[in-house]
């Protein structure tokens, strides 16, 4: 099983050097588009640079 998912996530290097977060990424986002935003990242993407900025430094808009 860990072959088939290392494969699948494209890792080409030994299984001893398979580390928990490629699985825990790859896991999370099986069968999602290439391009998909990360699950715990999205929440806290802004649409523009001065929003995200002004909440960086917790003043809201």
């Amino acid at each position: 099983m860990l072959t088939q998912l290392a494969d699948e996530a494209g890792f080409d290097g030994q299984l001893s050097d398979l580390t928990d977060d490629v699985l825990i990424y790859h896991l999370k986002m099986r069968g999602t588009a290439k391009d998909a935003m990360i699950p715990g990242i999205q929440k806290d993407c802004e649409d523009d640079f001065k929003s995200a900025l002004l909440k960086a430094r917790s003043i809201q808009p």
